[in-house]
């Protein structure tokens, strides 16, 4: 490579850089004439933002709760297998609780609108939960499924971390269907 070959790259990647940074922040009392104008048209053509690597930490998560007549209290269990890093799961070698997102987004995808009822409610038991008798029949078509049978899917929303002491749960049910799972 030519001295001019590198001195030019250089040169090119310190413009990205520097239009990025400058970009990124925000305008203030010094801020020269005409640079938010720059701003708009630069950020049009090469948008930047931390919400592009983020997601937001309000937005619900899916869960899964079995409901079985064997339990000793008769209370929902989750179904979830995660956490990845735990022993059940050899410390993340093992990628069942990975694969189960996916698997549970499909579920929750497949379920119909009118399955779908609203919740207020720190745990499944606060929802109104039927006998399963109308409960619509839905395929798991993953390969290694680890959601059958009866089953309540959920949408939770996190409990504000202002609000984390007034509530022994992290989340928030919103909304719960129940659904017979067949695999």
């Amino acid at each position: 490579m030519s001295r001019t070959g590198f001195f030019g790259g250089a040169a090119l990647w310190a413009t990205v850089g520097v239009t990025s940074l400058v970009v990124a922040l925000p305008g203030s009392a010094v801020t020269p004439p005409g640079l938010d104008e720059s701003r708009r048209i630069v950020g049009q053509v090469w948008p930047q933002g931390w919400s592009f690597f983020t997601k937001s930490p309000r937005s619900p998560v899916n869960g899964a709760y079995t409901v079985s007549s064997d339990s000793s209290d008769g209370a929902p269990r989750s179904a979830l297998i995660g956490p990845n890093s735990s022993p059940s799961n050899v410390f993340g070698a093992s990628r069942r609780a990975r694969a189960q997102g996916p698997e549970l987004a499909s579920l929750t995808f497949a379920t119909p609108k009118r399955a779908w009822k609203k919740c207020d409610g720190y745990t499944v038991s606060d929802c109104e939960i039927g006998d399963f008798g109308s409960a619509p029949k839905i395929r798991n078509e993953s390969p290694i499924p680890t959601l059958c049978g009866k089953t309540v899917l959920t949408a939770e929303e996190p409990v504000p971390w202002a609000w984390r002491k007034l509530t022994e749960s992290q989340f928030r049910i919103v909304q719960a269907a129940e659904v017979d799972i067949q695999c």
